[in-house]
């Protein structure tokens, strides 16, 4: 299933991730080269030699401070969207890209076109942040890990990246009342929690009160009763502040 991930980080121009040593580097000379994959997810890259200008990933070797090696690992396409999201619902995304320059299949030995497919894992500390004053690669940040499958032709690039982990589930804590039954309520912050006695017996008694009120008017306005008479038992309600007063009294 294919999905638009619409993230302020895809806005930069492009990112790069730096590595030496042909672990690291693929189909270089030797461990003293050094190189650095640039790569851009919603435009093409720019400034770059023929071979990688307009691409959407490039491998850029160097030897010293001489380049080496520039070449386009990915193809971009603006028709395509290339991000997939996982299948099987679980964390993470892809990042694929292909049709990148035609090299010989080393194993084989017929030319085949360079692919790449950029991983994001989940890692919530770690989030890309991006300059955007800055108009030069970002760099990735967190561990960075890079296969290349020599039959295939692809190239297999481990980044993390915050965005890529699924949200998180509320926890729902129970919190046991003291006494009276349990009424569980939903506050705010998720938790499960419970009514007290006291708040059950008000709600009891205000509710007993508002049905006795509305019953009450509405039976002496239909008997024709006006005014104050309309008050249920007004005769009983009006005596309290005298008979309290006497009660005092003695």
């Amino acid at each position: 299933m294919k999905v638009v991930l619409q993230r302020r980080w895809q806005q930069a121009d492009s990112w790069q991730i730096l590595g030496s040593g042909k672990s690291f580097c693929l189909d270089v000379w030797d461990n003293s080269t050094t190189c650095s994959y640039i790569f851009s997810f919603c435009k093409p890259l720019k400034g770059l030699q023929d071979s990688c200008n307009g691409g959407a990933v490039c491998q850029v070797d160097l030897k010293g401070s001489t380049i080496a090696r520039q070449y386009k690992i990915g193809g971009y396409n603006s028709s395509i969207n290339p991000f997939v999201r996982s299948l099987d619902g679980a964390e993470g995304f892809t990042a694929q890209f292909s049709h990148g320059e035609v090299v010989e299949n080393p194993t084989t030995k017929v030319n085949k076109s360079v692919s790449v497919a950029i991983l994001f894992q989940c890692n919530r500390k770690v989030p890309w942040l991006i300059n955007p004053d800055d108009t030069s690669p970002n760099q990735v940040p967190g561990n960075v890990r890079v296969l290349f499958n020599n039959v295939s032709m692809e190239y297999w690039i481990f980044v993390e990246y915050a965005g890529a982990c699924l949200p998180l589930a509320p926890t729902i804590v129970p919190i046991e009342p003291t006494i009276g039954p349990i009424v569980p309520s939903i506050s705010p912050a998720g938790q499960v929690k419970y009514l007290s006695a006291g708040s059950i017996l008000l709600i009891i008694f205000f509710s007993c009160l508002v049905l006795y009120c509305a019953a009450g008017c509405t039976l002496n306005a239909c008997k024709g009763n006006r005014g104050v008479e309309i008050i249920p038992n007004y005769d009983l309600w009006s005596n309290i502040p005298s008979e309290a007063k006497v009660s005092i009294r003695f």
